[in-house]
């Protein structure tokens, strides 16, 4: 439970600290590979995040980001 706790601390609020010149999600994800669809499932968001701004939920799942196929 402490590392999961360090993780999402790391992950919701230090990352973006350091992440000045890229975008910044917010999301916790998993790979996802189910029925010939492979992508991240989102498994937690930040509340009032971007995801959530753009009507990302939790157990959506991300299958391309700019074209750009998850392999």
């Amino acid at each position: 439970m402490k590392r999961f706790l360090l993780l999402n601390l790391i992950a919701f609020y230090l990352l973006p600290l350091f992440c000045k010149n890229t975008g910044f999600l917010g999301v916790v994800i998993n790979d996802y590979n189910k029925d010939g669809v492979t992508g991240v499932s989102i498994t937690n968001s930040i509340e009032n995040g971007a995801a959530q701004k753009f009507g990302l939920l939790e157990n959506d799942v991300i299958t391309t980001v700019n074209n750009i196929v998850k392999k």
